[in-house]
């Protein structure tokens, strides 16, 4: 008689073990890169990458003394070197870190045939397929909410003759795919934050996809921008492109 109970015991504590799990939420926080070299001189930087630029590297470390007092259960960047530099900034301020995970489907946007181009060249190309004259009616259209990221992100790709470039379905469902798993891990552990860094239009593509659009220009170097994944595996889009850690870190430093 006993052992049927020792069993039912078991198979409910599991049972409510994986319920816990489940039940757990998880803090995303999401970080652009710190500025880089061709951020500074005008170049095109999807999956191209380009070094640090002093302040980048000033600002990302503002940027870990501003977080220190978050703790995180992990840490995911991008496989680029502007984005793994800018994770290991942010690190420097903490004794004890999880480990560092790289991903390549944290990338930035892939822009094809302009990646290493000048920039302006590769927005007045994109403005010309929907019929704008210029890179500031493109962005004019967008700011005033005319043209959404996934048709700026499609008039970038349509505009690289080569094909090489990302259309706006293939990069949101590389980014989404990704963060999905990455909250799922988390949440499996229990749950709890986790500092993901990656790149500016691949963060404004997620927050479309998740349902927010009112971020309707780039996001600024080591900004932050918050993500909530709640018990039943949704998501709420608490904070966008802060500098408030930032500005934190500078103080403390």
């Amino acid at each position: 008689m006993l052992k049927p109970v020792f069993m039912l015991l078991c198979v409910v504590t599991l049972l409510l073990n994986t319920l816990q799990s489940y039940a757990a939420e998880v803090d995303l926080y999401f970080v652009r890169h710190g500025e880089t070299r061709f951020n500074k001189s005008g170049r095109v930087q999807g999956w191209a990458d380009s070094p640090l630029t002093p302040d980048g590297v000033r600002t990302a470390k503002a940027l870990g003394q501003g977080l220190k007092s978050t703790p995180f259960i992990a840490v995911w960047t991008s496989d680029t070197g502007r984005a793994r530099d800018t994770a290991q900034l942010i690190l420097q301020a903490r004794d004890a870190t999880p480990p560092l995970i790289e991903s390549r489907a944290l990338r930035e946007v892939s822009y094809g045939q302009f990646e290493g181009q000048a920039t302006r060249l590769m927005w007045d190309a994109a403005a010309s397929t929907v019929g704008l004259a210029s890179q500031a009616a493109l962005m004019r259209a967008f700011t005033a909410g005319e043209k959404s990221i996934a048709d700026v992100v499609n008039a970038l790709a349509d505009a690289d003759t080569a094909h090489e470039a990302e259309h706006y379905p293939q990069a949101a469902a590389r980014l989404k795919q990704a963060v999905d798993e990455i909250a799922r891990q988390a949440q499996r552990a229990g749950g709890g934050n986790v500092l993901i860094v990656s790149h500016g239009m691949a963060i404004t593509v997620l927050l479309h996809e998740l349902g927010y659009s009112a971020q309707r220009k780039p996001l600024k170097n080591a900004s932050v921008t918050r993500v909530h994944y709640d018990a039943a595996g949704h998501y709420n889009v608490e904070d966008v492109d802060n500098i408030r850690f930032v500005k934190r870190g500078q103080v403390e430093q």
